[in-house]
């Protein structure tokens, strides 16, 4: 199990400190670049979007793994993934 939260903590922090704030910067550095700097954006968002995702699962398999997250929940937020990608 602490593979798990080192890995949800580690996704997360990068997700939400590193790479999605670094996307919104790099748009307004690059503004001058036209298309280019959307793309780089949209390329930088979605990987974050990406480690966003990757880090929630790996809490839900925590949560689950200590046996504090309702079967419910659990469904919920699978269901709720599946719709979203």
């Amino acid at each position: 199990m602490p593979n798990y939260a080192k890995a949800h903590g580690i996704l997360m922090g990068l997700a939400f400190v590193v790479v999605l704030p670094g996307g919104a910067i790099l748009m307004r550095l690059l503004i001058s670049k036209g298309k280019t700097a959307v793309w780089v954006h949209v390329g930088i968002q979605l990987v974050g979007w990406v480690l966003m995702i990757s880090g929630l699962a790996m809490g839900a398999k925590v949560g689950k793994i200590l046996d504090r997250v309702s079967p419910e929940i659990l469904f919920l937020c699978r269901n709720l993934l599946v719709m979203i990608m």
